[in-house]
């Protein structure tokens, strides 16, 4: 009869371990889960400005989401010079790099369903230099297409 109470409270102690962990562990989804595009503003612009991109993502298939709370965008953003090197990024591009392991929402997400907005890239990277850049967002494992900005003096 001890035996199996120290069986039955074993048993339970792993369930709820297990169960804890399953529910803070981040969601994993397949790749080509959303169709993300992004488009610029403006194809062309001067030094110093503010370079907007837009984002629209398109739902595939229908399933379980996430996003992080407290993230200005839920996107990675990669801009890179025409030779493909990183350009650098600002204070804020910094600090955003490391936040991906905040609090998450969780919701479903179904086929179909469209999510759009804007990011000023340019309050990520340092893109005063005149030169071609090209910009790539990443959310999860799904990239986005890769458009070019040129920047003028």
């Amino acid at each position: 009869m001890r035996n199996l109470f120290f069986v039955l409270l074993v048993t339970t102690v792993l369930a709820v371990v297990a169960f804890s962990a399953a529910q803070s562990a981040p969601i994993k989804l397949p790749p080509g889960r959303s169709k993300i595009t992004i488009t610029s503003v403006h194809a062309t612009e001067k030094s110093g400005s503010k370079i907007t991109i837009m984002v629209k993502e398109t739902v595939l298939s229908d399933g379980p989401d996430g996003l992080i709370v407290g993230r200005p965008t839920q996107y990675d953003v990669d801009v890179r010079g025409i030779a493909g090197k990183l350009a650098p990024k600002t204070e804020l591009g910094e600090r955003l790099n490391g936040i991906s392991n905040g609090s998450r929402e969780s919701f479903y997400a179904k086929t179909g369903e469209v999510s759009s907005g804007e990011i000023v890239v340019s309050d990520l990277y340092d893109m005063s230099q005149p030169g071609k850049y090209l910009i790539q967002v990443f959310r999860r494992s799904d990239k986005s297409n890769t458009i070019t900005v040129t920047v003028v003096p």
